[in-house]
Formats: structure tokens, C-alpha cells, sequence
């Protein structure tokens, strides 16, 4: 039987160690968005989402491409809002952003205007922090 002392500390570390996880996580979430600043041909992925029914499926570098300014929230072509899948997306990584407040809250009224636009299913709008 184990003591009461023991448990305790076996969920401390367990505490800790999640903690550790969600760091690093959170960490290689923050350099792969200043990677894709910086390189306007990357997509992201974004599992995660709380608003988003099903996973946006990346762009390839030619679909991006293709698309029109217009399809765009961030500035240099960030941010594609093609479709409903994407203002989720999107969503989700509006605060993960480097971009100012000011900035992510003009991305912000964007992504919640497309949403409109396309008929997405009401959600939480994006909001910029």
C-alpha cells in the first residue's frame, strides 16, 4: 500500500512533467509561426482547434499562389481564409502571431468578416489579445 505522501508526489511529477510538455509544445508552436512569417509559401497545420470541425487541409505552395490578395487576412498573403475549414485555422493562430495588437486586430475583423461571407457555422469570433 502506498502512502498518502507518496501519491501526492507522484502526481506532483506528473503535474511537472505535463507542464514540460506543454512548454516545449508551445515552444516549436511559436517557431513554426515566426517560420511562416518569414516564408510566405508555408502552411501550418493546426490539430487543436476548439472552433474547428475538421482539420483545414494545408495549401500547396501553387494553390496559394493561386489565390486572389483578397483570400488574405495578414499582411504579406498571411492568413488564407479560402474556406470555412480555414477561418478556423486561422482563428486558432491569430494570437500565436508575432504581429501587433493592432495589427492581429484588423487580421481579426477580417477573419470574422469571411467567416460571415462564406456562411461559416457561427462560432467565437476571433479575437486579438
Amino acid at each position: 500500500m502506498k502512502d498518502k505522501g507518496l501519491d501526492a508526489l507522484d502526481l506532483l511529477i506528473e503535474r511537472a512533467n505535463q507542464a514540460i510538455e506543454a512548454a516545449e509544445e508551445w515552444k516549436s508552436t511559436e517557431e513554426l509561426v515566426k517560420q511562416s512569417q518569414d516564408n510566405p509559401g508555408m502552411e501550418l497545420k493546426f490539430s487543436d482547434c476548439d472552433d474547428c470541425e475538421e482539420e483545414a487541409a494545408p495549401l500547396t505552395t501553387k494553390q496559394r499562389k493561386a489565390l486572389k490578395s483578397s483570400t488574405f487576412c495578414g499582411p504579406n498573403r498571411s492568413f488564407p481564409v479560402p474556406d470555412c475549414k480555414h477561418v478556423g485555422t486561422a482563428k486558432a493562430y491569430l494570437n500565436r502571431s508575432n504581429f501587433s495588437k493592432s495589427t492581429k486586430q484588423k487580421i481579426a475583423a477580417c477573419i470574422n468578416r469571411k467567416a460571415k461571407q462564406l456562411g461559416c457555422t457561427p462560432g467565437k469570433p476571433a479575437k486579438a489579445k
